[in-house]
């Protein structure tokens, strides 16, 4: 449902928002021994189908074939910028900066990576004068899957399995996503 294209458009950001709620709930709720497994279940999800045998390039194309596992994901969010591009015009939506941790930033401990980049809940902050409608759905929405993306990238215990994912999300389209659709 969350990537059907008959369920799309400003009226559904409520509705998407609460399965993209609770794959992120899922996640976040399983234990430490855990979150690895189930982070790369829910990517299972969110990737992009196989093709078809049928559909499939010759094989000589097919090796000079870059592989975007995630374009659909991507496609999601940038579309959402797209519906409701308004919200990004107006001057008093800000995103405040969160509160400055104290934190080394030497310390390279797989367990501290994930205590300290795994999204935590936060109070609701307006996104803009009013609450409620369009640009508020909108917002929770993109912000859900940004709390998503960053606790499976903080569920993943090597850092080569985390630099991993964020290549594939990068050839995804999630840097000119995030420097382009979410950056005013």
């Amino acid at each position: 449902m969350l990537f059907d294209e008959e369920r799309k458009g400003p009226s559904e950001f409520a509705t998407r928002n609460i399965v993209v709620s609770l794959l992120f709930i899922h996640l976040a709720s399983g234990s430490p021994s855990t979150l690895e497994t189930r982070a790369k279940s829910i990517l299972q999800y969110l990737r992009d189908p196989s093709k078809r045998e049928s559909s499939q390039p010759p094989g000589f194309i097919a090796s000079m074939h870059h592989p975007r596992p995630y374009r659909i994901w991507c496609r999601e969010i940038v579309n959402v910028t797209k519906e409701v591009f308004w919200i990004f015009l107006h001057h008093v939506n800000i995103i405040p900066y969160p509160q400055a941790c104290e934190h080394d930033s030497n310390d390279t401990s797989e367990k501290d990576y994930r205590t300290t980049h795994f999204p935590q809940e936060r109070p609701p902050i307006p996104a803009s004068p009013y609450i409620g409608g369009v640009e508020w759905d909108a917002t929770h929405y993109l912000a859900t899957h940004m709390d998503l993306l960053n606790g499976l990238i903080a569920s993943l215990p090597m850092r080569q399995d985390r630099n991993s994912l964020r290549q594939e999300l990068k050839d995804s389209g999630f840097e000119k996503c995030m420097g382009g659709s979410l950056r005013t």
